[in-house]
Formats: structure tokens, sequence, C-alpha cells
């Protein structure tokens, strides 16, 4: 189970980050592992019990449900099967290591490895080939970083997960130390305020919860030292930030509509109205978008898939708000919940060991308010938030087990 766990994340990793077009086998190599795995657990007989994870099972029901009532329903329901392939996986693999000391130690070390890797490519990329790493957002009206990754929010979102992973995670000062700064000057790059939100809101989150507030202080010093030290330096060598070079960076010009985003939002939200109940259908939830009289044009000049609609959806960037017109007020509602169940169990024991995927559930549950981070298997960002949320799931009758050694006092078993 464990090397299904890592082939899966690495093809799905490769999938978002490389150039080779060929994102769809990937994908199906990943989740069609998946579904072997799962179905070999179900077949050999579940070892463990399944009620922790009975709201992530209703919760699959409504997404079936939204297929058959959706206008595109095979599309649909390859959407709704390639989540569900994912998630009894991620079942499957937390029931069979129960009892384990190890669970997520198989995960932290690829996405420790291959995130750096993908990070330091990316910032070299950046000064050695500026034309790939860069994209220009003509929302924003200036180049974004990129990096590997298709868009600057698929970086940004990497990137402040791995400052997770790395910063909280059981390893050395020295890999904290280079790999969060690296993967906080990534952050930065994207121009992303929604994952600067979310990356300091989860980060004080996460430290505070996991201390019981020990560490704020510790942390209030040091960002106190921090200014002060670039206050002195700002002073003693005469140096001058001017207001263009700060509404550049902040895009402080689209502040007011969120880049836009209010008016999205206000529409969608219209939409519902028209299926209050289950929505569109699991990620065409930007159906209301493609109707030819919508103010966006969401899609404009791009053909329909099958009926002549591009397989690119139009996300919403607000997962909350694409749930709700995903799914309808009732798959929102159980959205909402496995996701807040999860960072509820996870946080519970306060154990210094949990940080690192309450820090992941906390970064997407904030940043998902301004991107959709928590949808489909389709990227690698998603697929291991879900991961995270049947971790927390799992936790319901075994919270001592939560609590593991260091990764690296603790070999792993052989798979």
């Amino acid at each position: 189970m464990r090397v299904v766990l890592a082939i899966v994340f690495l093809a799905l990793i490769l999938k978002d980050t490389s150039y080779l077009g060929d994102h769809y086998i990937l994908r199906g190599l990943s989740q069609g592992l998946c579904l072997g795995a799962g179905l070999w657990w179900l077949v050999m007989g579940p070892r463990g019990s399944v009620a922790p994870y009975a709201v992530l099972g209703i919760y699959g029901v409504v997404l079936v449900v939204t297929a058959v009532l959706s206008r595109e329903p095979v599309y649909v329901a390859l959407q709704v099967g390639s989540l569900g392939a994912v998630l009894l996986f991620f079942v499957a693999y937390h029931e069979m290591l129960r009892g384990s000391l190890t669970p997520n130690a198989t995960i932290l070390r690829l996405l420790l490895v291959a995130g750096t890797l993908v990070l330091v490519i990316s910032v070299v990329g950046a000064w050695k080939w500026p034309d790939l790493a860069y994209l220009y957002d003509p929302m924003a009206g200036q180049l974004r970083f990129r990096g590997l990754f298709g868009q600057p929010g698929m970086m940004g979102s990497a990137a402040g997960l791995m400052w997770g992973v790395a910063v909280f995670g059981p390893w050395h000062w020295t890999i904290k130390g280079g790999v969060g700064a690296l993967s906080l000057v990534c952050v930065a790059l994207t121009s992303s305020r929604t994952f600067w939100v979310a990356w300091l809101l989860a980060t004080l989150g996460t430290w505070w919860w996991t201390t019981r507030g020990r560490a704020m202080v510790t942390a209030g010093v040091g960002a106190l030292l921090v200014v002060l030290v670039f206050g002195l330096a700002m002073v003693a060598f005469g140096l001058r930030v001017s207001e263009k070079t700060v509404a550049h960076t902040l895009r402080t010009d689209s502040i007011e509509n969120l880049t836009g985003r209010t008016k999205v939002w206000k529409y969608a939200l219209s939409s519902w109205w028209d299926r209050p109940l289950f929505g569109y259908g699991f990620t065409t939830g930007d159906e209301p978008f493609n109707t030819g009289d919508e103010p966006f044009n969401a899609r404009k000049g791009t053909p329909l898939a099958g009926k002549g609609r591009d397989v690119k959806r139009y996300t919403l960037h607000n997962g909350y708000i694409q749930a709700l017109l995903d799914s309808g007020a009732v798959g929102a509602a159980l959205y909402v919940v496995v996701l807040g169940l999860a960072i509820i169990r996870i946080a519970r024991p306060q154990a210094t060991q949990l940080r690192v995927p309450l820090f992941i559930l906390l970064f997407a549950a904030i940043a998902n308010m301004g991107e959709t981070i928590i949808f489909s298997a389709a990227t690698f960002q998603s697929v291991l938030v879900w991961y995270c949320v049947v971790f927390g799931l799992s936790l319901a009758e075994q919270v001592p087990r939560a609590v593991e050694r260091p990764v690296a006092l603790v070999p792993e078993a052989a798979s």
C-alpha cells in the first residue's frame, strides 16, 4: 500500500509540473492504481471499521445523484468515479495501517524530496527561463510566477503546502529552515494574496493550537525583531519603497473586487437558485457561465466538449461556492461537514506530531475561500487535501495511534 501511495502522488506531481502533454495518462495511472488497490481491499475483506467514514460515504452518494441529474451525466460520473477511487484507496490505506506508528511517513518523505526538487527548478527557471516560469495575467496586468506549474495559483498552493511539510515536519532544523525559506520565496513570487493570507493564518493557527500558545510569544518576538532590523536597515542605507512598487506587488487596484471574483460569485449565487438542492453536477458548476448570455464570457470562443465543450472547466475561485453549484445545498453542507470534522479530529489531541496534516487542512480551508483548492481528483494539491481529510476521519477511534514518532526514527515496514 505504501508503494502504491508513493506512485499515486508521484504521478500526480509529474502531471501537474511536466510539459509532456500526457496529463490524462498520468492521472489515469494514478487513479487506476487507487481503484485497483481499493477494490482489492474490499474483496479481501475490509479490516477495521468504516463507521468513521460514514459522512464521507453519504457525501459520495450525493455526488452520484448529481451525476444522474446533470446535463452531462457521463462526464460527471467519470469525475465522481475518479474522486471515489482516490477516497476508497485512502480509506483502505489508513485501515490497513491501523495501529501503525507512521501512517504518514511515506507521503511526508515523498513530498519533501519531490516538492523541494520542483521548487528549486522553479526558482532556477525564474532566473534562467523567465518566459516559462512567468505567465502574463491579463486580469492583474502583470507577469506572475508559476514555475513548473501551469498557473500561478497552482504554484502558490503547492509552495504553501510545502512550507507546512518542511516547517512542521519531523526534520532537522537545517531542512526546516532551507526548504521553508524556499517555499516562502515561491509563495511570495506568485503575488497571490489568497495564499499569502492562507499561509499566515494556517501557520499561526497550527503553532498556537499544537503548542497551546507557547510558540506565539516566540513567533511574535521574532517577527518584531525582523521588522525592527528591516526598518533600521532601510534608515541606515537610505532605502525607499515607492508607492508604485507597493501597488504593483500587492495589486492594490484589484483589492476592491478581488480581481473580479466578487462579480463571479454574485452571478454564481444567483444561478444557484435554478438548481438549489443538488446543483449542476460535480465539477460542472460552471454551467451557468456557458449559456451565451452571461456577463463574463467564461469560455469565449471555446467549443463545448462532446457537444462541442472543451474538457477544461471554469472554476469559480471559491471552493465553497463551487461545491454549492456543483452539488447544491445538500452536497455543499456535507462538503463543509466532512472538512470540518476532519480538522476537529486532527486538532483534538493537540499533538505536535499532527501539525503537518493540521496545517494542510487549515491552509486549504482558508485558501479555498479565494481559489478552488479542495475539489476533484485532478491535481495533486486537491488529492493531498483529500488524503488528510480521510486521515482526520480515521482518527475517530484511534486517537492514540495518531501520535507518531519522528519519521527519521521509525523505519517503514516493507510494502
